[in-house]
């Protein structure tokens, strides 16, 4: 068990919003690409359903301000 009921998970991430992601989400996705077999930006209905099949509540979204880009927490209870 990794989250205890109630318990919450958060997570940060550059998470771009369809259909027209920022440049910021853009750079990322192709830095990700460049360093790792695979990898990607994954979008909010991703994580969302992550979190759905793992038993988690629907995520709050809150985005964060930071120089150079923009980055999004996704904070989802897990239920008691």
């Amino acid at each position: 068990e990794t989250v205890r009921p109630g318990g919450v998970v958060v997570v940060v991430d550059t998470i771009p919003e369809p259909p027209a992601a920022d440049i910021g989400a853009l750079l990322q996705s192709l830095h990700i690409a460049l360093r790792t077999p695979g990898g990607a930006v994954h979008d909010r209905a991703g994580y969302t359903a992550w979190l759905d099949e793992a038993g988690f509540d629907p995520p709050e979204l809150l985005p964060l301000r930071r120089a150079g880009g923009t980055l999004t927490a996704l904070v989802a209870g897990c239920p008691r």
